[in-house]
């Protein structure tokens, strides 16, 4: 602090160089951090806290998380960071109809391959509540039902959950709520029970993978002997710590919010 006593200046130090400030004042203050030298180096600390200062004007910088940045994140900080795929939905709880807030990835332009056959009051409601989302997100939309279906539409014997509706020129399909999250997976690498390559290998190229995105093997792969993964795995190990959430695809976020481990100048 610019305000302490000469002789108590490191212990005033601002811990992340002002970082918090500058959020919290919009950016009226600026940052109070710099670089190492000889005449500041017995007094310089380094912070590792997320909202500390860079050296460079990153902080206000939003950062894309587009298919290309994703996988950009390998070849600049060698994390194994994917949107993630391949998530199933298995209980009635799980239907749009049961619970107010569902996500559905977008495909624009695209009449529905199989579009679901829904009683009118469903229709309403599901395409309510997706005309009204604010949502921006080029691929998913999560939106928030506030009109009721036709209970006939998720009783007990409703085995259809990723429900496909057709919207305008728009085709809407249901999804699980975490599809096409972008985590890092860098710490599930050493503790995956089938092996660090099978995280590994949607970055390094596997099979001409885009790089981009992991599939979750539901149902495995019966050809390459990848088992079965129950959906219990997901949710016991996804959003964990060797597992980090980042942000959608398709979302933009501050610099300053990224996880540490992505953070490069």
């Amino acid at each position: 602090s610019i305000n302490a006593p000469a002789n108590d200046i490191a212990s005033a130090t601002l811990e992340d160089g002002g970082g918090a400030a500058v959020i919290l004042t919009n950016e009226k203050l600026k940052c109070a951090n710099v670089p190492r030298t000889f005449v500041n180096e017995d007094t310089c600390v380094l912070s590792t806290l997320s909202t500390a200062c860079k050296a460079s004007e990153l902080l206000s910088v939003d950062v894309e998380m587009s298919t290309e940045n994703v996988k950009k994140f390998y070849s600049l900080t060698g994390h194994y960071v994917y949107a993630i795929r391949g998530l199933a939905m298995e209980e009635l709880h799980e239907h749009p109809c049961s619970k107010p807030k569902s996500r559905w990835e977008i495909s624009t332009g695209v009449t529905c391959p199989s579009a679901t056959v829904l009683n009118a009051d469903t229709v309403t409601a599901l395409t309510d509540a997706i005309t009204k989302s604010f949502d921006s997100n080029p691929f998913v939309k999560d939106v928030t039902r506030t009109l009721l279906c036709d209970p006939s539409d998720y009783d007990d014997s409703t085995d259809e959950l990723d429900i496909q509706l057709q919207i305008g020129s728009d085709c809407y399909t249901h999804v699980h709520p975490d599809h096409l999250n972008v985590y890092d997976f860098s710490g599930w690498v050493s503790v995956h029970n089938g092996g660090a390559y099978n995280i590994q290998k949607w970055a390094e190229g596997f099979d001409g993978h885009e790089g981009w995105y992991l599939m979750y093997p539901y149902v495995g792969v019966s050809e390459r002997n990848v088992p079965q993964h129950p959906m219990s795995r997901w949710y016991n190990n996804g959003n964990g710590d060797n597992i980090v959430y980042v942000a959608r695809l398709g979302d933009s976020l501050p610099y300053r919010d990224l996880i540490d481990g992505l953070k490069t100048d």
